[in-house]
């Protein structure tokens, strides 16, 4: 057995249990785990595998290779929750191992070992390896790619480099030019900055390498390109990756300076409050490594900043850079002879932000008794949890204890995942799924009725219900990528539909349901049957 192999293992089902654990007992949430399954549904409904649809209409929001993963596993485990999120944690599981590869060839396996866990723990990451988003496999085919450049580069191996290419095209089939846009412009301006002139002409001249890139991506491509001409290339290339990076901003709140460190900070928890100590060192120095890694980091995160449509999952392909950054940095630490014990700057600056943490538990621990003291109790539990581990770490790092530091974070995490997905989360279901909704609506067998919902709500409700969905909205177009749906969208519109109607089922948030009343009053009674937060279900009908 090779020395990594045990590691390798204990990686692959630590990180796949945590990823996995009850994630087939929670209902697809809204908007975007239902867009994705309901795609490869209706795309394996109607044995339509090259095409993704949504509502019996081609839709170009994403490549197909991430719709091929979803039927692949709705084939063999039959359309389920657990199905659906199958490869996002298989996915998260592999890039945890390709981490911990990466920190081995470029430092030292205890490197690589702490990345990978930190990674693996990490809020952000785990999350995102948990719900049904391209992201995590996206950056999955990035660390690859990341990868095997790398190797070709350290070991003069020119296959290593046309595996680059490969997982470079793997990424553009899952997301698109973003693919290669974030490894070949790390990799240029390695090259620039290392001075190496010849052997970025000898990379980008790899014509093995060019042909397996255009072998993955060209078929689809070409396929879907001609098969829909303008409308695809507009769709796809203009609305999904021009208009949204250089023209519209689709959550304006989040089209500021500093949402994505925001993002990188919060999602890094509950490791954040050691961050200080990656500064900790007095001498600073950029080895080959070290170089290519910030160049990684700083290059995504740059290149996201400037775009005017920020969410938060976009910023996911930096963070193997920043975990292999960190854990360096924290066995620069626990190796180096002259670090202060106590009370040096990064031990100070961490008890700070260890501090607000704290003191942001606290204010939250208030709001959930007031708000939904149902929850009170297991959010306790997970805060207390979370407040110990983070409490501990400056500590045990101020006395050099990173491998007590990491055992501590990574057994609060996964208590913290017990907690929330065995207890808080199916008490939380009915407001962010509508997987209950099966239960609560009226079921007509012999007319497929149809259902009026809020736009948060259409795609899980015709996931869920298999019925015709009608959206009721500020404006006719109330979705970023259009869909072939009724929108109702004026007072007048909205009347007319339900005047026209006799038993009417409705799945509206509180200010659409406040509308609804407000237009249909004195003549529609409109009875509340379910309601989780702000998601309501209503029966209308007419009054005698």
């Amino acid at each position: 057995m090779h020395k990594n192999t045990p590691i390798i293992l204990f990686l692959i089902v630590f990180s796949f249990l945590i990823y996995s654990y009850r994630m087939g007992s929670i209902g697809l949430t809204d908007p975007d785990e239902t867009f994705y399954a309901q795609t490869a549904k209706e795309m394996l409904q109607g044995h339509n595998f090259l095409t993704p649809v949504m509502f019996g209409y081609p839709q170009f929001e994403k490549p197909i290779l991430f719709y091929w993963l979803l039927i692949f596993s709705f084939k063999l485990f039959g359309i389920t929750e657990w199905a659906a999120r199958l490869f996002p944690a298989l996915f998260g599981a592999l890039g945890v191992v390709f981490t911990f590869l990466l920190g081995k060839l470029m430092f030292t396996r205890k490197v690589g070992l702490y990345a990978a866990l930190i990674l693996a723990t990490g809020f952000l990451y785990l999350s995102l390896s948990r719900i049904v988003l391209t992201d995590v496999v996206l950056t999955v085919f990035i660390l690859l790619s990341m990868i095997f450049f790398y190797l070709g580069h350290t070991k003069n191996k020119t296959n290593s480099y046309i595996l680059a290419y490969l997982f470079t095209g793997l990424a553009v089939l899952t997301k698109g030019p973003i693919g290669i846009i974030i490894p070949f412009s790390v990799f240029s301006l390695f090259f620039i900055i290392q001075k190496e002139g010849a052997l970025w002409r000898r990379f980008l001249l790899c014509w093995q390498g060019w042909l397996l890139f255009f072998v993955v991506t060209l078929p689809w491509y070409g396929f879907i390109s001609l098969k829909f001409g303008k409308g695809f290339l507009y769709s796809f290339f203009f609305h999904e990756n021009v208009q949204r990076y250089f023209i519209t901003a689709e959550h304006r709140s989040n089209n500021t300076w500093y949402f994505y460190p925001a993002v990188i900070f919060l999602g890094l928890f509950p490791w954040s409050n050691l961050l200080p100590f990656m500064f900790s060192r007095k001498k600073w120095s950029l080895s080959h490594p070290k170089l290519f890694l910030h160049i990684w980091f700083w290059f995504t995160l740059l290149f996201f900043s400037f775009a005017q449509s920020k969410l938060i999952s976009y910023i996911l392909p930096l963070f193997p850079a920043l975990c292999l950054l960190f854990a360096k940095a924290l066995v620069d630490v626990e190796s180096d002879s002259k670090a202060k014990k106590k009370f040096s700057p990064a031990f100070l600056s961490s008890i700070l932000l260890t501090l607000v943490f704290l003191g942001a538990f606290g204010v939250s621990l208030f709001w959930i008794k007031e708000k939904f003291p149902g929850l009170f109790p297991v959010s306790l539990g997970i805060e207390l949890v979370l407040a110990i581990a983070i409490s501990c770490s400056p500590f045990l790092l101020s006395g050099k204890k990173v491998k007590e530091a990491v055992i501590v974070n990574v057994a609060s995490v996964s208590i913290v995942m017990i907690l929330i997905f065995g207890y808080l989360m199916p008490q939380l279901e009915g407001a962010f799924s509508d997987k209950l909704l099966l239960s609560q609506i009226p079921e007509d067998k012999s007319v497929k009725k149809e259902i009026l919902g809020s736009k948060m709500f259409v795609r899980g409700v015709h996931y869920y219900t298999n019925r015709p969905v009608v959206v009721i909205a500020d404006d006719k177009q109330p979705f970023y990528t259009p869909h072939p749906l009724n929108v109702l969208s004026t007072d007048a519109e909205i009347k007319k539909f339900f005047l026209s109607k006799e038993d009417i089922v409705c799945v509206v948030e509180e200010s659409d349901l406040r509308r609804i009343n407000r237009l249909t009053q004195g003549k529609r009674e409109n009875s509340v049957v379910y309601k989780n937060r702000d998601r309501v279900v209503i029966t209308s009908k007419p009054l005698p």
